[in-house]
């Protein structure tokens, strides 16, 4: 699919490495694309001047928002997904391919009501469409697996049953995601291997994947395949979503907990009081935790925009906060 140029009137997103940036001019409330992906127009946007009579920007800003498709590792492997079904390559899932994917779906994610629910409203929608129209087609598709996903990561206890405590424990340690992102990342493993058989053959990866998938692929996956069989293991896929370890953070936290330890101690009141306030802090260390690392990831943005704006030619700080620069 081509990526649509955005015209000079209307917001355009400029993407480098995971940052994406807003070039000027701003078009207000429109929410940024996640971190690693492109925005794409799907139908062309008439131009403010064209209109009868303005409208307020919330509402432009709706209608811009409606019109775009976010490009990421999702969309193409969705697409992966997507070709298995359509059996006669013509861009639409009938009501018994639609059928066929959901059990495929049960075998694989297992009987999570959220996801019945998914399935039950998109059959209700096509079987109301005319007769001879009555399929999915694939940007419908995207948006079921993007709520399959979303529906997994808000189920708290779905990875958990999916993977021995220890195993998940250990993983979560090396790949540093957290638990709603480690249950997305499984399910799309689950969804691609097309066997069930908790392998997926890096051959046909290479062969078929598209897009960002195929860069990851070819540079990421391609490389994780241990004892050469061809087969990529959950471990192995897991490799391509892995997150820098926030040696920095770590620390930050780690000062923060000491200070406040320290702080307690020293603070003139009883003993019996310290020991209690000590010990909320080692029962909820969320306490602290948290505001440093939200702390710590609004500088981390911060830091980010400014060095990906200067990448493109400048816009300093006052590009990253939003301001005008001559």
């Amino acid at each position: 699919m081509a990526l649509l140029q955005p015209t000079s009137k209307l917001t355009r997103h400029q993407c480098i490495g995971r940052h994406v940036i807003r070039a000027k001019p701003l078009v207000a409330n429109i929410p940024r694309a996640p971190a690693g992906s492109r925005v794409i127009r799907t139908q062309p946007i008439p131009s403010s001047s064209a209109s009868s009579s303005p409208s307020p920007s919330s509402s432009s800003s709706l209608g811009l928002l409606k019109e775009t498709r976010v490009i990421d590792r999702v969309r193409y492997q969705a697409k992966l997904v997507f070709d298995n079904f359509d059996k006669d390559q013509d861009g639409r899932l009938s009501l018994s391919d639609l059928q066929s994917y959901f059990s495929y779906c049960h075998d694989r994610l297992g009987p999570v009501q959220a996801l019945q629910d998914l399935y039950a409203n998109l059959v209700k929608t096509v079987t109301s469409r005319p007769e001879g129209r009555q399929s999915a087609g694939f940007e419908e598709f995207v948006d079921l697996v993007r709520a399959q996903l979303a529906a997994v990561r808000a189920n708290k206890n779905w990875v958990m049953s999916q993977l021995p405590t220890r195993e998940l424990s250990r993983l979560l340690q090396k790949s540093c995601l957290t638990m709603p992102e480690m249950a997305g990342v499984l399910a799309t493993f689950r969804l691609l291997d097309v066997d069930n058989d908790g392998r997926l053959p890096l051959a046909e990866l290479e062969a078929k994947a598209q897009g960002i998938e195929k860069q990851i692929v070819d540079g990421v996956l391609a490389d994780t395949d241990p004892d050469n069989d061809g087969l990529l293991t959950f471990e192995d896929f897991l490799t391509s979503y892995h997150k820098e370890r926030p040696t920095f953070q770590i620390m930050a936290v780690m000062a923060a907990n000491c200070l406040a330890f320290w702080l307690i101690f020293q603070a003139p009141v009883d003993m019996t009081i310290k020991a209690a306030l000590a010990l909320v802090l080692v029962i909820k260390p969320q306490i602290i935790n948290t505001p440093i690392i939200k702390v710590w990831t609004i500088i981390k943005a911060l830091i980010d925009g400014f060095r990906a704006r200067q990448e493109v030619g400048g816009g300093g700080w006052k590009g990253v906060f939003g301001g005008s620069s001559a």
